[in-house]
């Protein structure tokens, strides 16, 4: 994903659009032998709404082709992984989401997955990241969220250089309705898991969700410790 370049259009939209600002939503679903999907998603509906204000519409190819998700881009890199199958983008024009989904073979495939895709462009090579490990019946997902600490980061590099325009109080203002949630299904069920501030959605579910601009809804830790039943 090309990070710097979706945090600069999603600034600029929700500066200009009356719609909730963003949000993202990270799905991984386990299947009893290892494998499973994994689907990263962004509201578009800001973005969208800006071209249709300045008179532009904007098709899923053009959005996919600008958001480097296209086969010469992210896709490329994907289908390039070992273990790392059936990449597809889609967008859904009446919800305005954007996603990115893979299938993976193994814990390996899909950290190499993630890692790729969620790759800050503003760096040179890819690093390998181990973000879910698999022991037993246990998966960890340990405190990394790439893309937020490369958003972040952004923010308060354009703070810092443009003080006055650009202050985090602005900052925090202009994403305080973005949020970042994650999804994490297990084929056999779950047991348990440790870490109180993901939510049990269902029997095969839990979910977690943070205001990363928000300080009275936002979370810290990302992890989180699965048994599996």
């Amino acid at each position: 994903m090309k990070s710097k370049l979706l945090i600069q259009i999603l600034a600029v939209a929700c500066l200009l659009t009356t719609t909730s600002c963003v949000s993202f939503l990270e799905k991984v679903f386990f299947r009893a032998n290892g494998s499973g999907t994994y689907s990263f998603s962004v509201d578009m509906s800001s973005m969208m709404e800006m071209a249709g204000m300045m008179g532009d519409e904007m098709d899923a190819d053009s959005l996919l082709n600008e958001l480097n998700m296209d086969e010469a881009g992210t896709m490329a890199k994907l289908e390039a992984i070992d273990g790392v199958s059936n990449v597809r983008p889609e967008f859904n024009k009446e919800t305005n989401i954007l996603s990115m989904n893979f299938d993976f073979a193994d814990i390996k495939a899909l950290n190499a997955g993630i890692s790729a895709y969620l790759h800050d462009s503003t760096q040179a090579e890819i690093i390998q990241y181990e973000i879910f490990t698999q022991k037993g019946n246990s998966i960890e997902r340990n405190n990394l969220n790439l893309l937020m600490d490369t958003f972040q980061k952004s923010m308060m590099q354009g703070s810092e250089e443009e003080e006055d325009e650009f202050s985090m109080e602005f900052v925090k203002m202009m994403f305080s309705d973005m949020y970042y949630a994650v999804e994490i299904e297990v084929e056999e069920g779950i047991k348990s898991f440790k870490n109180e501030e993901y939510e049990r959605k269902d029997d095969n579910t839990i979910t977690w969700k943070t205001y990363p601009f928000n300080e009275l809804n936002k979370k810290e830790n990302i992890s989180v410790t699965i048994k599996k039943k």
